[in-house]
């Protein structure tokens, strides 16, 4: 059983060690509670360009070039992700490093150097990663999601931004965002490894100690109202196949549904045994692959199913999914079918453990949304187990509510727009009519 530590630094900042002497390696996450959700419109994309600001330059080394020299001369692997709700950055190698990997990352969150030069190269790259995303329609149709589920709130703004806010953020928008929210209270650092025996000694020492204090920043979000109506949204795009994307609000991060909800998912579409597989590629012909999944955050979340088909199998393609969800309303599901799964995220969750970054990441999640609650990787396994064949079908009834239903058809059509409206339209009340 994965055993944790919860310690405080004197400037307040909290750290949670996970120690595993059976392993090699150690890793390091260091979490800021802020994303795009916490952004005002004129600045949304912020939290993304500053996780990569961050990589550029700080007072440990004179260049970028010398951090980069440094990491990887012990062989670090290091990477970092923004998402609606936080920044993480993120370090793994050899456990021998630890004190160079805490010692580095302190420096690049608690006293990061911004130079205009910096910036205005970075901008660039950020800009061609917006107009990357852009083309792919999985990542359209995903943010669509959330713009038709949640019009007007912050949580339906693009984690990345629009460019135009990127070119016009200044080097004061970064430091006062910097001196907001990088402070030692709204971030927390998890380390998950073979730890040192001095690594208490090693954080107080590091410049995670010296991170500066802020005004209490009370974080206390509710769930925001969701659009209730059914919508068909139609995109053009000049691609040579039929994207379609479904997608339903969810309770949130805090729903105790979200277990269940999660086992939905790999129910729909966990693997080649899954349902939406099984019908709509093996018996069906329809789609090469499926995406199922559900992102949930304080204000809200979605559970959502994107995939792809031939312009003359789309209709097809719509009435097979929404009878498999149709299906989960009103047939209870096997109990041999609901352990299959069970057993499916536990062995996952197994082997997620062995792997210290998947850990690290895990616990710093949970000291920022779960302080109050945490529960251990192991025991999160037990959770999964709880659901049984009542719940799977309760939930299914509530989640796939056709009348709060978004469903997208992205592509080039030679029917308007109007046309195919009508026609999926007719689809939906036909199956959950029926």
């Amino acid at each position: 059983m994965d055993k944790y530590s919860i310690k405080k630094l004197p400037n307040g900042l909290e750290y949670i060690l996970v120690d595993n002497q059976s392993v090699e390696t150690v890793s390091l996450c260091v979490s800021i509670r802020v994303g795009s959700n916490d952004e005002a419109e004129n600045v949304n994309g912020i939290s993304h360009l500053i996780e990569h600001m961050i990589y550029k330059s700080n007072r440990l080394f004179k260049t970028k070039y010398d951090l980069y020299k440094a990491l990887d001369t012990i062989g670090a692997s290091y990477n970092a992700y923004t998402d609606k709700n936080l920044t993480t950055f993120f370090v793994k190698s050899d456990a021998i490093h630890q004190k160079n990997l805490i010692d580095v990352f302190s420096s690049l969150i608690c006293e990061p150097v911004i130079n205009e030069n910096d910036l205005e190269n970075e901008k660039s790259v950020v800009i061609e990663e917006i107009q990357n995303t852009n083309e792919d329609p999985f990542d359209c149709i995903y943010n669509r999601c959330y713009k038709l589920i949640y019009p007007n709130y912050p949580i339906s703004q693009k984690i990345s931004g629009p460019p135009e806010n990127i070119r016009n953020i200044t080097v004061q928008d970064i430091k006062n965002h910097l001196n907001t929210f990088y402070t030692s209270n709204n971030m927390v650092v998890s380390i998950s490894g073979k730890l040192d025996k001095d690594i208490d000694k090693i954080m107080e020492q590091s410049n995670f100690s010296r991170a500066k204090s802020a005004i209490d920043i009370t974080i206390n979000k509710e769930l925001v109202p969701h659009s209730k109506t059914t919508s068909i949204n139609f995109v053009q795009k000049p691609i040579k196949q039929i994207f379609l994307g479904i997608a339903f609000p969810t309770g949130g991060l805090y729903h105790n549904d979200k277990y269940a909800i999660k086992l939905l998912e790999l129910i729909l579409n966990g693997s080649m045994s899954s349902r939406l597989f099984v019908r709509l590629r093996e018996e069906e012909g329809l789609v090469y692959s499926i995406s199922t999944s559900s992102t949930d955050y304080e204000e809200g979340g979605i559970f959502f199913t994107i995939t792809s088909c031939d312009k003359e199998k789309y209709q097809q393609s719509i009435t097979s999914l929404l009878h498999e969800f149709k299906k989960l309303q009103t047939t209870p599901i096997s109990e041999e079918e609901l352990q299959r799964w069970k057993n499916f995220i536990k062995s996952s969750m197994i082997m997620d453990i062995e792997n210290t970054m998947d850990v690290a990441d895990y616990y710093a999640r949970e000291m920022l949304f779960y302080r109050k609650n945490i529960i251990s990787f192991t025991n999160l396994i037990h959770k999964f187990m709880e659901p049984n064949v009542n719940d799977i079908m309760r939930v299914a009834k509530k989640l796939f509510d056709w009348r709060h239903m978004k469903l997208i058809v992205m592509g080039e059509y030679s029917l308007n727009g109007k046309k195919i409206v009508e026609n999926i339209m007719r689809i939906v009340k036909e199956t959950y009519a029926n």
